[in-house]
């Protein structure tokens, strides 16, 4: 696996591209991919599978996710949202989930046991309520994980916790472990608006005014190792002012777990794209592959708020991860309603070499119909890709 580099990234030039889609129609990329059923349901709101193969292991593939096992915000632990970890011998086989105590489980989310919460106390304003949207990189005998860790102000908390509404805080938590089970969360962010504690995105959303100043909210990351650089690469979401939804890039030449070590170099004002949810972009050979979730597709150029039922998985690819050729989008087949959070991962086997992009999905058929934006369900799509040395 260290011959093929894990990238996702978006950049200025895509924000041009992705400006110009506004009126012109988007190309649906559907009929290049093959696409699987089901391989995960049963559970209230799942999705992000961050999925990596390693092939010499009993089970060689392994799958980080995060929300909600059987019940709204995880009852019985603390927080909301949470990270979970599975297991398959094959990709269409039967996927466990952590039980617990060495036990797991495929069939029952009653039983599932999440590997990564929000801290407690309270106190720890920007970890005490979300753990999500895992990114992991085996390297060097451990698993390296970034996350989306989210935090409210422990005054605001008269109304309950799934209605917080005076600030919350976000920023991108990094952890490592030896198994992909019992993690070490890093007691400090790696990637934190420095401004964040006076803002807050909820704060900030509210207060209209004060959009254009808020640029934090760092969130939904993805991580590689560039081993020919020696150097981790991070990718994360954020508010970038009134400009909307940015992709800030980090990178760390240093040690993984040390913040000090890691460095903004596109953030702010200064994004490498804009309009683009949930970042992730893979590498193969010299190739960036780039996936995310962008709002507006029902009906391009015609001013559409911008709101779940319009949303769409798009694909970008790259020579250098700076400048961008916009590809297309994906549209909801055999029975889902929309895609959520892209994760890719490349595969080599006797047939060649294989772009992978997992998913979450939101069914016609799952409990609540059109109006809930809840993923029951967990595909993946791929596709042969011609390496480019």
């Amino acid at each position: 696996m260290k011959n093929v580099i894990f990238v996702i990234l978006l950049s200025s030039f895509c924000l041009t591209v992705l400006a110009a889609q506004k009126n012109t129609p988007s190309k649906a990329l559907n009929s290049q991919w093959q696409w699987s059923q089901d391989v995960m349901s049963g559970f209230v709101n799942m999705y992000n599978p961050s999925v990596i193969h390693q092939p010499k292991k009993e089970y060689p593939y392994k799958m980080w996710f995060f929300g909600w096992a059987s019940g709204e915000a995880n009852p019985g632990y603390h927080g909301v949202d949470a990270v979970f970890t599975a297991r398959s011998k094959s990709i269409d086989g039967e996927w466990q989930v952590y039980s617990g105590n060495g036990r797991w489980n495929a069939d029952d989310p009653r039983k599932w046991v999440p590997v990564l919460t929000a801290a407690n106390p309270v106190e720890k304003v920007y970890d005490n309520l979300h753990n999500g949207d895992p990114s992991v990189v085996f390297k060097d005998g451990k698993y390296h994980m970034v996350l989306t860790c989210a935090g409210y102000d422990p005054r605001d908390t008269k109304a309950g916790i799934m209605k917080i509404k005076r600030r919350k805080y976000r920023s991108v938590c990094g952890a490592v472990s030896d198994d992909g089970v019992h993690w070490r969360k890093i007691d400090q962010p790696l990637a934190f608006w420095e401004h964040e504690l006076k803002y807050g995105y909820s704060g900030s959303m509210q207060r209209k005014p004060e959009i254009k100043n808020y640029l934090g909210g760092y969130a939904r990351p993805s991580l590689l190792y560039d081993e020919n650089e020696k150097k981790w690469q991070l990718w994360f979401d954020y508010r970038a002012g009134k400009m909307g939804l940015g992709t800030g890039y980090a990178e760390n030449r240093g040690d993984f777990s040390n913040p000090d070590d890691w460095q903004i170099i596109r953030a702010g004002t200064n994004p490498v794209i804009v309009g683009i949810m949930n970042p992730n972009v893979v590498k193969a050979g010299n190739r960036y592959y780039a996936f995310g979730i962008k709002a507006g597709f029902d009906a391009f150029g015609k001013g559409v708020k911008q709101k779940w039922g319009t949303t769409r998985m798009v694909m970008l690819e790259s020579a250098d991860g700076l400048d961008w050729k916009y590809l297309g989008h994906f549209e909801p087949q055999d029975g889902a309603l929309r895609h959520k959070t892209p994760e890719a991962m490349v595969i080599k086997d006797a047939e060649g070499t294989w772009l992978y992009v997992w998913f979450g999905i939101r069914h016609k058929d799952d409990p609540g119909g059109k109006t809930s934006n809840y993923s029951g369900r967990i595909r993946y799509m791929k596709r042969k890709v011609q390496l480019i040395k």
